[in-house]
């Protein structure tokens, strides 16, 4: 496709932070320590140090403006609540953290730390240095918000965290200093998933690709675990990727033709992987197609929860040495996937995992294309009423309905900005290796004045031009 994201910048996640501040804000979200849950956690595969500072909050003046995003708008899963809003089932998000606010209380409890550990003054899994994991987080199972109207897909849903990835630390290099790459492996990633299973997990969303030529990102240990989620009746949910000129996923593939670019986990056989679909409707231009993609989700111009400690409200842009954009990319599609499959399954519970993803792929809005389906979003936009409420024969037996191809819709102007209060996320400039494009302004509920940078755990990101 020809279009291009104004600004993207791509991610991980991982971080600490300070003593008394964290300890008393855990304590007043609400938010849990892993105590609860199974006793042996896994560790980080090896030691990292810190490269960067953790991205920060910069508040540039400007006004407050309220409204709810164009995806919330779009995909009006409020309107699905009346049928389930996923009570208690339980969503691990492995990302870079999920910092605990309001947004998520006594719902959201840490679990493990791959990235660091020997920092006590966080429980794992809800430390954040780069911001990313609690915008994914948000977009899964957010409460509501009163004053801007912002909420999850499932905001009954509970929240399992565990630190997996980071952009902010690295591998020490020879010289004394560290390397260029990020925390995380597909190691990490494989414990990570079997440590959700044993916890309980139903749904696992991972907004991370690893991306290189076709045949050559296979990971034995991590397709080894996936498959026993799978078998375990837990369905994953991943990003399908973002093409990056600069890195391994800078070739798109062509419908129809061997794939010459691979994500994975996205290509794995069993994983609900999504694209991306932009504001006007089509397919955004920096979503990784392939034939793996299942379906799709928003994936511009995103609002989300506020990923600083401390902080209130939603962002919607970021900003990095390279400069400000809207938050976009295939890892923030996911999470609305991810909030779907929770409201299915706590809708109707006695579906298996491989039930739940036919449903969600059945119900979405499919695009005008031979069998309602292409590379570039799958099945289409997922629906999030359609797939709480629809009658499908073959869950009881019958035989399935025929897919009917229908054009995706285009959202009219809204008659407000979605557009809040400017929050920057500020971080250094550093090379990021996995999947993710964002940018950003932020949306908060009240007005602040402060000053130039305050620090809180976030994301870290790195510009992407597809």
């Amino acid at each position: 496709m020809s279009r291009r994201p104004r600004t993207a910048y791509k991610g991980l996640r991982r971080s600490p932070i300070s003593t008394a501040v964290v300890a008393l804000l855990v304590a007043w979200a609400g938010a849990s320590a892993p105590s609860a849950f199974a006793a042996t956690a896994p560790t980080p595969p090896e030691t990292y140090v810190k490269k960067a500072a953790c991205v920060s909050e910069g508040v540039p003046p400007t006004t407050v403006q309220n409204g709810v995003s164009w995806a919330q708008r779009l995909l009006l899963y409020t309107e699905a609540w009346k049928f389930s809003r996923g009570d208690g089932v339980k969503v691990a998000v492995i990302d870079t953290g999920v910092t605990a606010g309001p947004a998520f209380g006594a719902r959201l409890h840490g679990l493990a730390d791959l990235v660091q550990s020997g920092d006590t003054t966080v429980p794992a899994g809800l430390d954040d240095c780069d911001g990313h994991g609690t915008l994914v987080a948000g977009l899964i199972a957010a409460a509501p918000d009163a004053q801007s109207g912002f909420t999850g897909v499932a905001p009954d849903a509970t929240l399992l965290s565990i630190r997996q990835s980071s952009e902010r630390f690295a591998r020490p290099s020879d010289n004394g200093g560290s390397d260029s790459s990020g925390a995380g492996t597909p190691a990490s990633l494989a414990a990570a998933i079997r440590y959700a299973v044993t916890n309980g997990a139903q749904v696992i969303n991972i907004s991370e690709a690893d991306c290189g030529p076709a045949g050559t990102v296979d990971s034995p240990d991590l397709s080894g675990a996936v498959q026993a989620a799978i078998a375990a009746n837990v369905v994953i949910v991943v990003s399908a990727g973002n093409l990056d000129s600069t890195a391994a996923c800078s070739h798109q593939n062509t419908p129809g033709k061997p794939a010459v670019t691979a994500a994975t986990p996205a290509d794995l056989p069993g994983v609900l992987a999504v694209g991306a679909i932009a504001e006007d409707g089509s397919a955004a231009s920096f979503s990784i197609a392939g034939p793996w993609v299942g379906v799709a989700g928003p994936g511009t111009n995103i609002t989300a929860t506020n990923p600083f400690r401390g902080g209130h409200g939603q962002v919607n842009q970021i900003t990095t040495e390279s400069g400000t954009g809207s938050i976009q990319g295939t890892s923030f599609s996911a999470p609305y996937v991810a909030g779907v499959a929770a409201l299915v399954r706590a809708r109707f519970p006695h579906l298996t995992a491989a039930q739940v993803i036919h449903r969600i792929e059945l119900t979405a809005s499919h695009p005008a294309a031979p069998n309602g389906r292409n590379d570039y979003v799958g099945y289409g936009m997922v629906n999030p009423v359609a797939a709480v409420t629809a009658v499908l024969p073959e869950e009881s037996g019958g035989t399935a309905a025929p897919t009917r191809a229908t054009s995706l819709p285009v959202l009219p102007s809204a008659t407000g900005s979605d557009h809040g209060r400017q929050v920057a996320l500020r971080a250094s400039l550093i090379t990021l290796t996995l999947l993710i494009a964002f940018a950003v302004t932020a949306q908060t509920r009240r007005t602040r004045s402060r000053a130039a940078s305050e620090r809180a755990k976030g994301h870290d990101p790195d510009p992407v031009h597809p």
